[in-house]
């Protein structure tokens, strides 16, 4: 495989998500998108979790 250049850096915009959830995203319908479809970048971090069973549902959805 050749390495390429990157050609532009994509700045992430702030998206509220149900349960009051804040992303940032990348690679939105705002964004022009020239990249692969299949490509995904993920990070998950939580500075203030909630307690309660949402917080357990969201465990169970992301190691189960």
């Amino acid at each position: 495989m050749i390495p390429r250049p990157i050609s532009h850096i994509i700045e992430p915009q702030f998206a509220l998500e149900g349960a009051g959830v804040l992303l940032r995203r990348s690679i939105a319908p705002r964004a022009s998108n020239k990249t692969d479809p299949f490509l995904l970048f993920a990070r998950f971090a939580f500075n203030d979790p909630v307690e309660g069973p949402m917080r357990l549902r969201s465990r169970c959805a992301l190691f189960c």
